[in-house]
């Protein structure tokens, strides 16, 4: 039995009426490409690859002649953790820079005018709480935390963008003003 290769060049578009396969002669089920091995998007440096005998896929920026951990941007571990920065990430998501002046962050950001960027911590444990920490909710420019359901009158604790704190307030008009749900409550200055 003798393999034979084939090469094929397209000078202009290229099509195949049936499913193919790049490094294997037995495709995934359903598959219309299936590719045993790294693919390398030249033109844009590109690189979707899986890393090492784990099972991991990564997208790497090509820098150079070959592959290289230190050039991978993003990837997905076998288990789900996700890194972005990292080649081994240590929870769902992990974020890593080691840039100079670079500081690793999560943007979350809204455009729409009805809407307000928000973070949300979900403990669905019995008995477990939802909490929000969001932006601009109850007044454009206060950072306030919220059990999630809660209306913004409802808040827990609300910065407003002079630093002013309000707890059980979402307008304090002290540095800090602690009200209780009867109206009755403790002004700081």
């Amino acid at each position: 039995n003798t393999i034979q290769y084939m090469a094929l060049q397209f000078l202009y578009d290229g099509y195949f009426a049936g499913s193919v396969g790049i490094g294997t002669e037995t495709l995934f089920t359903g598959a219309e490409l299936d590719v045993y091995g790294d693919i390398v998007l030249m033109q844009k440096n590109w690189a979707l690859r899986g890393n090492n005998a784990n099972a991991d896929f990564c997208i790497e920026e090509l820098i150079g002649t070959g592959f290289s951990d230190a050039n991978v941007k993003l990837t997905i571990k076998s288990g789900g953790n996700v890194g972005i920065g990292t080649t081994s990430p240590s929870t769902l998501l992990h974020v890593y820079s080691n840039a100079a002046n670079a500081n690793p962050a999560i943007r979350v950001e809204s455009g729409a005018a009805a809407a307000f960027p928000l973070l949300q911590l979900i403990d669905s444990r019995t008995g477990g709480q939802t909490w929000n920490i969001e932006n601009g909710r109850s007044t454009l420019g206060t950072l306030g935390f919220y059990k999630s359901g809660t209306s913004p009158t409802g808040s827990l604790v609300v910065i407003d963008s002079s630093g002013k704190v309000g707890i059980g307030t979402t307008a304090p008009l002290q540095k800090l003003v602690v009200q209780d749900g009867d109206g009755g409550g403790t002004t700081g200055s």
